[in-house]
């Protein structure tokens, strides 16, 4: 029990933080709307904290969630760009290689 004791914990302890400043920042902006994304708006813990809470903190909010289907992170997208790469045998040397989050994911036209 002790793993899912921790596992519990650990996701409680994300949904507050995340919750925690996603409402300080909408105090400091007066935002009308919210929208959280990406991979971590897939976990249904976050989504719950979220839609109790900013309801309660925040009701002239409106929270924007996108369904389950849309959501996901950068992972699958890496890896597919990864593939197609190799499929071209564009590889980088591990020892100068330099991440950048700017470049495009296909060539210039």
């Amino acid at each position: 029990m002790e793993k899912e004791q921790l596992a519990r914990a650990f996701e409680d302890a994300v949904g507050d933080v995340l919750y925690s400043k996603s409402l300080r920042a909408i105090d400091e902006t007066a935002v009308s709307t919210f929208t959280i994304g990406g991979g971590v708006s897939a976990n249904t813990h976050v989504r719950r904290v979220f839609t109790e809470r900013l309801g309660k903190d925040a009701p002239q909010v409106k929270l924007c969630i996108p369904s389950a289907a849309l959501t996901g992170d950068n992972a699958i997208m890496i890896g597919v760009a990864g593939y197609f790469h190799a499929l071209r045998e564009e590889f980088e040397d591990p020892e100068t290689l330099v991440a950048n989050g700017n470049l495009s994911l296909s060539e210039p036209s």
